[in-house]
């Protein structure tokens, strides 16, 4: 799979535009002003450095909300997806998760997708659809799997850089 660049709007992830409706799915818009271009060589090589110092196969809620405030400050994500992927850290502190406690991200966002989308499910089969809510709801926490995937490819294949990914 080739990703053109991995930081700022070409996270994936969802961002409020004025004047849409909240209900109906969202897709990514351009970065915001105050971020650095998402294809320069700066936002890269901040990105891959502010990385570098992570693992999110093992990784506590405490370094995850410093890694994301750390890709905020650098400029290659911006306030909208630090806000997004912010949710992940309320998540895990909603499952019970300790600040200090190590947690595979990946396993753990997989999980809770799974789980959702069971609830969905069985909510389907009761009703023909499923309220607008719970559809935007598996759809972001898809999007937030996606990123974390990402990440932990580039994790995993530092030569890989950002640009590209098997």
């Amino acid at each position: 799979m080739q990703i053109s660049t991995l930081s700022s709007s070409h996270l994936g992830l969802p961002t409020v535009r004025q004047g849409t409706d909240a209900a109906a799915p969202v897709q990514s818009k351009p970065t915001e002003t105050t971020a650095a271009e998402p294809n320069s060589p700066a936002t890269s090589s901040s990105f891959r450095q502010i990385l570098s110092q992570y693992d999110i196969s093992s990784i506590t809620p405490r370094q995850f909300s410093e890694m994301l405030q750390k890709l905020h400050q650098s400029g290659t994500i911006s306030g909208q997806q630090y806000q997004d992927l912010s949710q992940i850290r309320t998540d895990l502190d909603a499952s019970g998760v300790q600040p200090d406690e190590e947690v595979d991200l990946v396993k753990f966002y997989s999980q809770k997708l799974n789980k959702a989308q069971g609830a969905a499910a069985a909510a389907q089969t009761k009703s023909s659809s499923l309220p607008a809510g719970q559809s935007q709801s598996l759809t972001t926490m898809q999007q937030r799997l996606e990123w974390l995937r990402k990440v932990s490819t580039i994790q995993s294949d530092p030569a890989a850089g950002i640009n590209s990914l098997a």
